[in-house]
């Protein structure tokens, strides 16, 4: 759910973004595919940076889904009706959740600084 989340909506961002700059990345070069080239190596370092901005209330967002989804299903009254209680239940989302924290806080302490325009 995360990752359908943060794609959905870092394209949004690009195609916001990419409009708004189109005459700065159409002024180095006028060929098609150089272009295309600088575009998705800029939006290639951005969605890096616009990872770090947005993990924490992707991460919220994608949670909140799961659970509104499961308990649209009626997938928590099955399962907890056969024995399991919610705790295993919400355990994958609990280790998904620590997963993407940790993501974001190497992102941010090891990867952001080695690829900043000082």
């Amino acid at each position: 759910m995360f990752v359908i989340c943060f794609f959905s909506l870092t394209g949004l961002y690009i195609v916001i973004d990419g409009f708004s700059y189109l005459d700065n990345f159409m002024a180095p070069c006028r060929q098609a595919w150089p272009i295309a080239a600088v575009i998705g190596e800029y939006y290639a370092y951005k969605s890096i940076s616009f990872f770090d901005l947005t993990s924490g209330i992707l991460t919220l967002i994608a949670g909140d889904v799961h659970g509104h989804l499961d308990s649209a299903a009626s997938r928590v009254d099955g399962v907890g009706s056969a024995g399991l209680s919610k705790g295993r239940i919400i355990k994958p989302v609990i280790v998904a959740v620590a997963a993407i924290s940790l993501l974001a806080a190497l992102n941010r302490e090891l990867v952001i600084p080695r690829i900043r325009v000082v």
